[in-house]
């Protein structure tokens, strides 16, 4: 059975969830959101603010309405949005560091296995030297992450069972 096609100004539904992000967390502030941790979320906080007004302008000022969820899976939509719930349940239970290397582990090789399904022509072929390298290069990435948000930023991130 053929999908109709879904057509929307997504400049404005763009606008419309950044405005509600920006709600939702500005209302959510309490007594710790003073610390000096939270200068990097509120400066997050107030752009998501400022690019909602920008995109809603051009939303009201372009008025054109392109095609949404024309492309791609729903499955693997699903499975994506799965893995990133699964991801932040890990990161309670396991902690920042081992549930991200966990998760965007299994993430990255799902992807390029989905990937020579989809486009043989453009999927990477995995050698143990690709492999090897591919999980440094997750390490590496989540461990900046880790140390520019817990030393740099002063971002408490979560602890779990290892650290």
């Amino acid at each position: 059975m053929p999908m109709s096609v879904v057509r929307a100004n997504t400049y404005f539904l763009v606008a419309l969830t950044g405005a509600i992000t920006f709600l939702i967390f500005w209302f959510a502030q309490d007594e710790n959101w003073r610390r000096p941790s939270a200068a990097w979320p509120e400066t997050i906080l107030y752009g998501i603010a400022i690019f909602s007004v920008i995109l809603l302008v051009q939303g009201l000022m372009l008025k054109r309405k392109d095609e949404i969820f024309s492309e791609g899976s729903k499955v693997r939509i699903l499975l994506a949005c799965i893995a990133l719930l699964a991801w932040s349940l890990l990161v309670h239970t396991l902690g920042f560091v081992v549930g991200s290397v966990l998760a965007f582990t299994l993430m990255a090789f799902y992807v390029a296995k989905v990937e020579k399904k989809v486009s043989p022509e453009a999927a990477v072929d995995m050698t143990k030297g690709k492999a090897g390298f591919w999980l440094v290069m997750i390490w590496v990435e989540i461990l900046i992450l880790y140390y520019v948000f817990s030393e740099v930023l002063l971002v408490p991130l979560p602890e779990g069972l290892f650290f």
